[in-house]
């Protein structure tokens, strides 16, 4: 290999990198590169819903404020401090919502930074940034496979021919469904990959 072609390798790696750094904003940038691994449990949704093209649209269990105790009541537009803690299943899961960042914390204790605000599931919740997962065009038929698999609805009952008709199907429980992130020291996330099932997405 001639040194101009091993040049040209060398500007194009570092010309690449340059682009990743300009299209990652700071904040998530840091937390992928020097962020704490963490694995946070996705809320139920009706997966057809979660789906945009190529995006899914996520919620997590640490998205909403009554899933933590104690909590806050904070405004739209309020930055809040979710503490959590990890479980026996290895995930972390909500423990407290504060308004100053937490110091002091234990090993198995960690927390996000996020911002109260409508959500796309028609209410109010915690906002992280992570949301949104981009899914490859090579996992989305996966990927959409695997949601449907966990939102499988029971068999139709017969309508009877006389009194009130059956009621609809029921959906099955879904399984747990958990996302992988890291976090910075100052609470910032970044999302690294979905787990779905025995599944996972990256």
């Amino acid at each position: 290999m001639s040194r101009r072609t091993v040049l040209i390798l060398f500007w194009a790696a570092v010309g690449l990198q340059a682009v990743i750094v300009a299209l990652v904003p700071a904040g998530k940038y840091m937390a992928l590169s020097k962020g704490r691994p963490l694995v946070l449990k996705l809320a139920p949704v009706d997966p057809y819903s979660m789906m945009s093209g190529y995006y899914a649209a996520l919620n997590y269990e640490v998205s909403s404020p009554g899933a933590f105790n104690p909590t806050l009541s904070p405004k739209p537009g309020e930055t809040v401090y979710a503490l959590v803690r990890k479980g026996n299943d290895g995930a972390w899961h909500p423990e407290a919502l504060l308004q100053d960042k937490p110091t002091g914390l234990s090993p198995d204790e960690a927390f996000l930074r996020g911002t109260f605000r409508p959500n796309r599931w028609g209410g109010q919740g915690i906002v992280y940034g992570i949301e949104s997962f981009y899914i490859p065009e090579e996992d989305r038929d996966d990927l959409n496979r695997a949601l449907a698999r966990r939102w499988e609805a029971q068999p139709r009952p017969r309508q009877p021919k006389i009194g009130p008709p059956a009621p609809p199907p029921v959906p099955l429980p879904q399984p747990p469904s958990y996302a992988e992130v890291k976090v910075d020291g100052e609470g910032r996330v970044a999302l690294v990959a979905l787990r779905v099932g025995d599944k996972r997405f990256q």
